[in-house]
C-alpha cells in the first residue's frame, strides 16, 4: 500500500512539473480575475453602505492624492487640495482667469468631496463671467445654485443664471430664472435688479405690457433702488414708443475667502475630514449621517476652527427635519457657546422661526410663540441693518397675531412700516393692518 502511495505522489509531481500543466499567469481569464480583485480592493472605496464614506480620491489607485501613491504627499507630481485651491483663488484675485479656471477645475475633478468645492465652483463661474464665456459661467452658476444651495454665494449665483441667459439671448428662460430667483430670495439685495432686468428683457421680446408691470415693481416697491430713476425713464419711454435699451454691464464683487483647510495624515480622521464628510452628506440629503459627523467633530475636536459651524449645522439639520424642539435646544446651545460667531445672526433668526413653528402646533406650546416674538424683536434691535431686520418685526407681529393679541401685533406691524417703509415686509404689514389677509 505504501508503495502505491509513493507511486501516486511521484506521478502527480511529474504532472505538475510538465509544461502543459504548469500554472500560467499570462492566461487572460486569470488576469481578469486578478484585475477584478484589485478593483474591489482599491483603497478608499467605501465598504459599508451606512454611513457612506465618500473617498477623497474615487477610483484610480495610481492617481496623485491617493494615500498609497508612491511618495505621497512628497511625490513631485502630487497636488494637494490646499495647493490647487489657494493657487486658483490667487490667480482669480490677480485677474489671471484662464489659469484660475484650469487650477480650480482640476481641484473639483480630483477632490469632489472637499468642503471648499462650493467656493471653487463659484469662483470658476465668476472667472468665466469675467472672460465673457457666458455658457460655461451659466453651467457653474447652476451647480452652485442647485448642488451647493447652502453656500453663502448661492443667492448671487441664482441671480446670475438669469443674467447669463440674457447674454446668450435666451430671453424667455432668463425671465423664468429671474422670477424663480425672486421667489426663492424675496429679501435679496438683488430683487430690484432682477425686476428691472425682467422689464428690459420683456422689451427685447416686444412685450410692452409686461415690461411696464416689471418697471412699476421697481418704482413703487423699491423707491430707494439705484435703478428706480432709470425704471421711471423706461416707463416714460415706452409710452412714447422708444426703442429697447441695451443690457447694463455688471461688475461682480470678489468672492469672500474661506478659512484654510486643515488636512491631516493618513489613517485617522481629522476635524477637516469630519467637516468635509458632514457637508458632503448634507448636500446628498443624508441629514442623519451629516448630524453624526458634525457631532463627532465636536466631541473629538471641541477647540476646532470648525466647531461653531458644526454646532450651527447640527441645529439647522434638525430645523430642516422639522424637529423644532431639538432645533431650539441646539440653537440655544450654539448661542451660549459661540456668542462671537459670524453665524450668530442666522442662528438667532432661525431659532426664532423654530420657536414660532413649534409654538403654533398646539395651545400647550403657546409659550414658545412669545419666546419667538422676543427673539425676533431682539434680532431687529441687535442687527437693525440686517436684510432680515424688517422681516423679523413682521414675524414678531405675526406671533402675537396667532396668540390673539391684535393690539401688540399691530404695534409691531406699524413699527416695521415706520423703520423699513420700502421693504417687502412693510408691504405685508400694511396688508395685515388693512385686514387683507
Amino acid at each position: 500500500m505504501r508503495s502505491m502511495h509513493r507511486v501516486l505522489v511521484l506521478g502527480l509531481m511529474i504532472l505538475a512539473l510538465s509544461p502543459g500543466f504548469a500554472f500560467n499567469t499570462g492566461n487572460a481569464l486569470v488576469n481578469d480575475i486578478f484585475t477584478a480583485q484589485r478593483v474591489d480592493s482599491w483603497p478608499g472605496q467605501p465598504t459599508q453602505p451606512t454611513p457612506p464614506t465618500p473617498p477623497t480620491y474615487p477610483g484610480n489607485p495610481n492617481y496623485p492624492g491617493n494615500p498609497n501613491y508612491p511618495g505621497n504627499p512628497g511625490y513631485p507630481g502630487y497636488e494637494s487640495p490646499d495647493h490647487l485651491f489657494e493657487s486658483g483663488r490667487n490667480a482669480y484675485f490677480q485677474g489671471n482667469y484662464s489659469y484660475c479656471i484650469q487650477l480650480l477645475r482640476r481641484f473639483l475633478e480630483r477632490y469632489p468631496h472637499e468642503y471648499r468645492a462650493a467656493e471653487a465652483t463659484f469662483i470658476v463661474a465668476e472667472a468665466y463671467l469675467n472672460t465673457t464665456d457666458y455658457g460655461n459661467a451659466l453651467y457653474y452658476y447652476r451647480l452652485v445654485s442647485s448642488k451647493y444651495s447652502y453656500f453663502h454665494q448661492a443667492e448671487r449665483a441664482t441671480y446670475y443664471i438669469g443674467y447669463c441667459l440674457v447674454k446668450v439671448f435666451d430671453y424667455r428662460s432668463a425671465i423664468n430664472e429671474f422670477r424663480n430667483f425672486i421667489a426663492r430670495y424675496p429679501f435679496s439685495e438683488y430683487v430690484d435688479d432682477a425686476w428691472f432686468v425682467i422689464g428690459m428683457t420683456y422689451e427685447k421680446l416686444n412685450d410692452k405690457a409686461s415690461a411696464i408691470a416689471a418697471y412699476q415693481k421697481v418704482v413703487y416697491e423699491f423707491p430707494q433702488s439705484s435703478y428706480c430713476e432709470e425704471a421711471r425713464q423706461r416707463l416714460a419711454a415706452l409710452q412714447n414708443g422708444s426703442s429697447t435699451p441695451g443690457y447694463p454691464d455688471y461688475n461682480p464683487p470678489q468672492p469672500v475667502p474661506v478659512p484654510p483647510s486643515n488636512p491631516g495624515g493618513t489613517g485617522q480622521l481629522t476635524d477637516y475630514d469630519l467637516y468635509n464628510r458632514a457637508h458632503n452628506e448634507y448636500i446628498a440629503g443624508s441629514f442623519n449621517n451629516a448630524f453624526i459627523y458634525f457631532d463627532e467633530l465636536l466631541k473629538r475636536f471641541p477647540g476646532s476652527m470648525y466647531a461653531d459651524d458644526s454646532m450651527f449645522w447640527k441645529a439647522r439639520i434638525r430645523y430642516d427635519q422639522r424637529n423644532y424642539l431639538q432645533a431650539i435646544r441646539l440653537f440655544e446651545d450654539f448661542m451660549r457657546y459661540y456668542p462671537n460667531s459670524e453665524m450668530m445672526p442666522e442662528a438667532t433668526f432661525t431659532l426664532a422661526h423654530s420657536q414660532k413653528e413649534h409654538g403654533r402646533i398646539s395651545v400647550a406650546n403657546s409659550q414658545y410663540l412669545r419666546k419667538a416674538a422676543n427673539n425676533f424683536a431682539w434680532f431687529q434691535q441687535k442687527y437693525p441693518t440686517n436684510s432680515y431686520a424688517s422681516e423679523a418685526l413682521f414675524q414678531a407681529g405675526e406671533c402675537y397675531e396667532i396668540l390673539g393679541d391684535d393690539p401688540t401685533a399691530d404695534n409691531y406691524f406699524r413699527r416695521a412700516i415706520a423703520l423699513y417703509p420700502d421693504t417687502p415686509a412693510a408691504i405685508k404689514c400694511k396688508e395685515k393692518l388693512a385686514k387683507i389677509w
